[in-house]
């Protein structure tokens, strides 16, 4: 006769974090199941989730309005824009920066250059 191994035990049951507290539904009395529902929170999780969010969207409500009040566009600041256009505006801007900084640094460069050959010209005539 063969020897039977015993059956490996089942592995155990992780435990869902409290935030997520899963209810079952009950069996009916016809037979059928009813599904896991979505995890439902604490009352106290609950409350606090809803004053974090609220926090992060008063912050990011001023985020905006900070960026919009740094945009040069005068007309822009007094009048209701949407998130999508003051960034549109700040990345438009942002661009015309880049470019500005990169026509400086040109600049600068020919100056410089300028200068050398000033300076190799006054040693020359001296």
């Amino acid at each position: 006769m063969m020897q039977q191994h015993p059956a490996a035990p089942p592995p155990p049951q992780r435990q869902p974090p409290p935030q997520m507290q899963f209810v079952q539904t009950i069996f009916t009395p016809d037979g059928m199941t009813g599904a896991l529902t979505p995890y439902s929170r604490s009352p106290e999780l609950r409350v606090s989730h809803k004053l974090a969010e609220r926090k992060r969207r008063k912050e990011m409500k001023e985020l905006f309005e900070e960026l919009k009040d740094a945009m040069p566009d005068e007309t822009f600041r007094n009048t209701k824009a949407s998130k999508w256009e003051i960034l549109s505006k700040a990345i438009e801007y942002i661009g015309t920066l880049n470019i500005a900084a990169q026509e400086h640094d040109a600049l600068v460069q020919e100056r410089d250059a300028l200068r050398q050959q000033v300076d190799a010209l006054s040693r020359q005539s001296s």
